[in-house]
């Protein structure tokens, strides 16, 4: 699969936005760079993660599919508090998620509004007023087991969306190579995986799809990401066509969740 990426305005409309949320080290920006079959967000194979800020990128596919996929920050729960600034912008009554930032450290909390650069949240507002968000795509990893500091990190960035995310959610599992030199399916590591996990699966109906980020076989990285598509359309039709939006913000703010 190949895109053209841009930046900017583009005369195709109706573009899916998708946001990717995990933690670092889990490959949530070569996840980006395969969805938008471009290598256009900073990806190193190393457990400490690069994405410092959000990032808003965009692909148009041969298909004529306009796809926005917004890179969050890798949430770290081992290093101090855990703050999220979110924008909620209002648009013929409808809000919509603009911007995302993480700081993982505490004593970074006093400059935080030095950090906050807004010619950049107001090109993603640019880009995804009128749109929404389409889906809420969760990146874990198959090479580590599932674990409480995990499960926490996912449960309270959860809760601050709020439960209606859920409907929005698809998890994303990297790591496809490793179970495939060990003949292992994803379903083979589900089903072993812990309760807990289970219970988001449960809660998410079950939608997951594994991905192979290290495959240099186009076939095989074009049909993963149609899979994810088929689930993102799968997630359209259950909630009618209506986009991911949340009430909760009506400013810009900054809230310690650890």
């Amino acid at each position: 699969m190949e895109g053209s990426s841009f930046e900017g305005d583009c005369e195709f409309s109706s573009p899916q936005t998708l946001v990717l949320v995990g933690r670092k080290g889990n490959g949530k920006s070569a996840t980006g760079n395969n969805i938008l079959g471009t290598k256009i967000f900073k990806s190193e194979r190393r457990s400490s993660g690069v994405t410092s800020t959000c990032g808003l990128k965009s692909t148009i596919l041969k298909d004529g599919r306009r796809i926005s996929v917004i890179d969050t920050p890798g949430i770290d729960i081992n290093y101090g508090n855990f703050c999220m600034i979110c924008c909620r912008i209002s648009n013929n009554g409808e809000s919509f998620i603009c911007y995302l930032f993480y700081v993982c450290d505490k004593t970074h909390a006093g400059i935080l509004s030095s950090c906050v650069d807004t010619e950049f949240a107001e090109e993603i507002i640019n880009m995804v007023i009128g749109n929404g968000i389409h889906a809420f795509l969760v990146v874990l990893s198959v090479r580590s087991r599932f674990s409480k500091e995990e499960e926490a990190a996912i449960s309270r960035l959860l809760s601050f969306f709020g439960s209606k995310v859920y409907d929005y959610m698809i998890l994303v599992f990297t790591g496809g190579d490793y179970l495939e030199k060990d003949d292992e399916t994803l379903e083979d590591f589900l089903h072993d995986c812990p309760e807990k996990l289970k219970e988001i699966l449960s809660l998410c109906e079950n939608r997951c799809v594994l991905f192979d980020n290290k495959t240099e076989d186009q076939t095989k990285r074009s049909d993963q990401v149609e899979k994810l598509f088929s689930i993102v359309n799968m997630v359209s039709i259950k909630n009618d066509g209506k986009l991911y939006n949340n009430e909760m913000f009506t400013e810009w703010k900054v809230i310690s969740i650890f």
